[in-house]
């Protein structure tokens, strides 16, 4: 007997690419609310969650590459917790904005593991109306993503704008008294 009926469809969560990310709330240095609606409100928000450690200078040469990259209205949030080394330098040095997850709302809603002797990284692309268009979860210090890649990510969101190119084609104008040619008479 053919069985003809869809298979089961498995609904999508949080964290799963394409689908909308629960929203969460994250600190600022003042300890002021900042929500996932406040950093997507403009547009696409790029969220880099920093993993437990030293600075990895590969992660700072992502970041400067991707901020010095972004799209007009494209916001670049690194989030760790209080004593983030990667979000105190990345804030110092005016690269992206530091913003706290202690309570790991973040960390939760993207699927990244946490806890107190491992946290892992990632980076992510959520979009203006809070759907994950880019999930990349690092296990290890030395995996990492290049910014050019999310950049690339980011264009695609971006409104599309036509290419248009002008050609011009200059026609040999006749000398006078010159006969027409055949069959362009």
């Amino acid at each position: 007997m053919l069985d003809v009926t869809a298979p089961p469809m498995i609904a999508a969560r949080s964290g799963d690419l394409g689908a909308s990310v629960t929203g969460f709330s994250l600190a600022d240095g003042d300890g002021s609310a900042v929500t996932l609606a406040d950093l997507t409100a403009q547009g696409p928000v790029v969220l880099v969650l920093a993993g437990a450690g030293k600075v990895d200078e590969s992660r700072v040469a992502m970041l400067r590459e991707t901020a010095a990259g972004l799209p007009e209205g494209v916001r670049l949030v690194v989030v760790g917790d209080r004593r983030s080394a990667l979000g105190q330098r990345v804030e110092a040095v005016r690269v992206a904005r530091w913003l706290r997850d202690p309570s790991g709302q973040a960390y939760g809603a993207l699927r990244v593991p946490r806890g107190r002797r491992r946290r892992d990284a990632g980076v992510f692309v959520i979009d203006g109306d809070g759907v994950l268009r880019l999930a990349y979860r690092s296990t290890g210090a030395a995996d990492w993503i290049p910014g050019s890649f999310v950049l690339s990510r980011l264009r695609r969101l971006g409104p599309q704008t036509a290419e248009v190119r002008v050609l011009r084609s200059e026609l040999p104008v006749p000398a006078a008294g010159a006969a027409p040619a055949p069959g362009h008479a």
